[in-house]
């Protein structure tokens, strides 16, 4: 059973409070049945040297991806990832990690993608517990064991491939929220073309973060996407997916848009490709 939500008024002006929770929530939830605390970095050691009491640790790198090519985990490996876990589908799962939760809303994104029911941020993750002084443990909890099925999906809803956007270039709302360096061409991205998708926006995925990595309020978020419509399809995208996962929650979660899915091929995929266009500006 999902635990209540938290009653922080900064996260009530949001569309979906429910996906969020601050410091003090998780603080006196910890330890408490039915909840899971995840820390997921982009540096693997962070969780070495201290986490959340209780937390578990999921590289989203190297343990939510196919061991033998780039693609998101399978349904039978995300079910056997989430047992070895020891998470079970009705637990409420809250994630955290560091610069500023990008690879932890990545994780959310894939648990949500396989139909885990409450999965929440930490707001400013990482960076935040630590800012309030609060205790960082250094012990191992052993996982119990749970029951998890494989998720039944023949696609995953929130994704789209390049096959798809190709065709449906002329149709969506594109949003590249890397730097506008990678977005114009002028910084070189590592791939072999620089410059973007024809017709994105370029919202760099840090424009509304506050100093300590925490979401600003409603009202500054939705003047930095009022370019956007929130009920366009939009396809986000970055270099390699987080951060892209990172604004579809803001889009989704905070702001409330209604169709937003994560191109997470990104730039290394279409940067790479033969015959697909590219724009410089």
């Amino acid at each position: 059973m999902a635990l209540e939500i938290d009653p922080d008024t900064h996260h009530q002006e949001f569309a979906h409070p429910e996906h969020l929770v601050s410091a003090s929530w998780l603080a006196a939830h910890a330890g408490m049945r039915g909840l899971v605390i995840v820390e997921s970095d982009a540096d693997s050691y962070q969780y070495d040297l201290g986490h959340i009491p209780t937390a578990i640790r999921i590289h989203p790198q190297a343990e939510l991806s196919d061991p033998l090519c780039r693609d998101i985990l399978s349904p039978a490996d995300f079910a056997q990832l989430m047992k070895d876990k020891g998470i079970s589908p009705t637990d409420t799962v809250v994630i955290y990690g560091d610069s500023a939760n990008v690879w932890a809303c990545y994780t959310a994104w894939v648990m949500r993608q396989y139909s885990h029911a409450d999965v929440r941020i930490l707001d400013g993750g990482r960076d935040a517990w630590a800012g309030e002084e609060r205790e960082l443990v250094f012990s191992f909890p052993i996982p119990p064991q749970t029951a998890y099925p494989v998720p039944e999906v023949t696609s995953l809803p929130s994704r789209t491939l390049v096959s798809d956007l190709r065709e449906r270039l002329d149709s969506v709302q594109l949003v590249d929220v890397r730097s506008p360096g990678l977005f114009d061409g002028s910084e070189a991205s590592g791939a072999v073309r620089d410059g973007h998708i024809p017709g994105a926006h370029n919202i760099p995925w840090r424009t509304t973060l506050q100093p300590s990595g925490r979401f600003s309020d409603a009202a500054t978020t939705r003047q930095a996407y009022a370019e956007l419509d929130p009920e366009a399809p939009t396809v986000v995208y970055c270099n390699s997916g987080a951060q892209a996962s990172h604004t579809a929650f803001i889009l989704e979660s905070l702001l409330g848009f209604t169709n937003v899915t994560v191109y997470d091929g990104s730039w290394t995929e279409w940067g790479n490709m033969i015959g697909v266009p590219i724009e410089l500006s």
